[in-house]
């Protein structure tokens, strides 16, 4: 019998390929989301294809992309930092 093909939905892929960034391995997401690991290889690579062509035609997707992103790791940065100052005064 043959094994039926999965499909996912363009958010579930986005979301992997965001969280091969700051996962400390690849194998270890692969596994939590129950992927192959070559699988997410090949999203990232059609995103970042995707991405090079949209670049090329609309600078302005681009700017708001990045501000996105800019705005994301802004706060992710402001989280760290008080918890760095949180756990700085615990310790004294």
């Amino acid at each position: 019998m043959k094994k039926k093909r999965k499909y996912y939905p363009e958010s579930f892929k986005r979301e992997a390929v965001e969280q091969m960034r700051s996962a400390p391995s690849i194998s270890a997401l692969a596994e939590e989301l129950r992927l192959h690991e070559n699988l997410l290889y090949r999203w990232r690579r059609e995103f970042e294809d995707a991405m090079t062509h949209a670049e090329s035609s609309d600078p302005e997707l681009e700017i708001a992309r990045l501000r996105k992103e800019l705005a994301k790791v802004t706060e992710e940065r402001d989280f760290l930092q008080q918890a760095a100052i949180f756990f700085a005064k615990k310790t004294q």
